[in-house]
């Protein structure tokens, strides 16, 4: 049971991963573009959502920082 719950986590994170991704691609045209991060998570998660999705929210973004080559974050 409880590497069932793991891989649901997991699930939900690698979807919500595939979910900030899509929405990058689907707003940028070329390599300077940009997208404010709160943006992102603005379009994806319902107001209401925010506060229990934080932790998939946060796990998704540190693997995309780690794990995707088309993404790049930086602080201006």
């Amino acid at each position: 049971m409880l590497s069932n719950t793991i891989r649901k986590k997991k699930d939900e994170v690698y979807n919500m991963v595939q979910r900030i991704v899509d929405v990058l691609e689907s707003t940028g045209d070329g390599p300077d573009d940009f997208v404010v991060i709160n943006h992102v998570r603005d379009m994806i998660l319902p107001i209401k959502n925010r506060k229990s999705m934080e932790k998939i929210w946060t796990k998704a973004v540190n693997f995309i920082n780690e794990n995707e080559s088309r993404v790049r974050t930086e602080v201006q």
